[in-house]
C-alpha cells in the first residue's frame, strides 16, 4: 500500500487578507480581522492578541509580536511600542514585526541596533506601551531611526509597492515571504535584502583573489538564497547552495581562501 504524502498547509486565502490589510487604508484597529487569521493558522492555540496579550495586536510566547499602526510614519512609535511589552508586562519573543498601511518591518530581537535596546531598556516601566513608543520615537535621532531601519532583516515600505513597470515589488510574492519568514522564527539567518546585499558582497571578497569575483559568486547563488539554505562544499573549494528545502541547487561557485 503506497504511504501517501502528508497534505501541505495552505495559506492563500489568510495571505490574500494580509495583503488586503496591508493596502486598505483604514485605521489598524477597523481592519484587524484581516491580520489574524494567518497568525491563527500559522501559530493555533499559541497566538494571543489584544486582551489576552496585555494589548499586543499579536502575540506569540517565546517567538514574535506584532505592532499594528495606521500609518507608514509610525513605524517607529510601532516598534518602540512593541519592545516595551517586554518592560512593562515581561512578554517573551524573538522577533518584533510592525505593520501598517502598504507596511511591514521585521526585526531579530538579538540583532537590534545597541542603542534601541538601551532607551527600550531604560524607559519608565510604568508608562503604556503606546505612551513608550511616542516617547522613544521622539528621542531617536535621524541617524539612529536609519540604524533601526537598517538592521530589519525584513524592510517593505510605500515606495516600494509601484506598479511593474517601476520596479515596483510585488505584493503577491512579498506575502510569500513574509509567509517563510513566519515559518522560520527559530532561525537565526538572515535574510539578503535591499539593505544588506551590498554588505554581504563585501563580507564574501575575502574568499576570492579578484574583487569582481566576489560580485559573480553573489549572483550566482543569490536565486537559492533563503531560510533553509545549506551549503555542499567540496575539499577543492567548490561550493553550490541548496535552497528552498533542498529542491533548488545552484551552481558552483569556486572559494580561493579557506573559510
Amino acid at each position: 500500500m503506497t504511504k501517501q504524502k502528508p497534505r501541505q498547509t495552505v495559506y492563500a486565502d489568510e495571505l490574500a487578507q494580509l495583503r488586503n490589510y496591508l493596502q486598505s487604508e483604514d485605521n489598524e484597529d477597523a481592519k484587524r480581522d484581516k491580520l489574524f487569521p494567518l497568525f491563527k493558522k500559522l501559530f493555533k492555540e499559541k497566538v494571543k492578541s489584544e486582551s489576552n496579550a496585555e494589548g499586543a495586536d499579536v502575540y506569540v510566547q517565546g517567538k514574535l509580536i506584532v505592532e499594528c499602526k495606521t500609518d507608514y510614519s509610525q513605524w517607529l512609535e510601532g516598534f518602540y511600542q512593541a519592545l516595551h511589552y517586554q518592560k512593562r508586562f515581561g512578554l517573551a519573543y524573538n522577533t518584533v514585526i510592525v505593520i501598517a498601511h502598504k507596511f511591514i518591518a521585521i526585526w531579530k530581537v538579538n540583532k537590534l541596533p545597541e542603542y534601541a535596546v538601551i532607551l527600550s531598556h531604560t524607559t519608565d516601566s510604568y508608562l503604556a506601551p503606546s505612551a513608550a513608543g511616542k516617547e522613544n520615537a521622539r528621542k531617536t535621532s535621524k541617524a539612529n531611526r536609519e540604524i533601526i531601519k537598517d538592521a530589519a532583516f525584513y524592510w517593505l515600505e510605500p515606495k516600494q509597492l509601484n506598479d511593474d513597470s517601476a520596479g515596483g515589488k510585488s505584493l503577491t510574492i512579498e506575502s510569500y515571504e513574509i509567509l517563510k519568514i513566519l515559518n522560520n522564527l527559530d532561525s537565526d539567518r538572515l535574510q539578503i535584502n535591499t539593505h544588506s546585499f551590498i554588505d554581504t558582497i563585501e563580507s564574501m571578497k575575502a574568499f576570492f583573489s579578484q574583487s569582481i569575483d566576489a560580485v559573480h559568486a553573489f549572483y550566482t547563488i543569490v536565486a537559492f538564497w533563503d531560510i533553509t539554505s545549506t551549503a555542499a562544499t567540496k575539499e577543492n573549494g567548490e561550493v553550490q547552495i541548496v535552497g528552498f528545502k533542498g529542491h533548488h541547487i545552484s551552481e558552483v561557485v569556486k572559494v580561493f581562501f579557506e573559510v
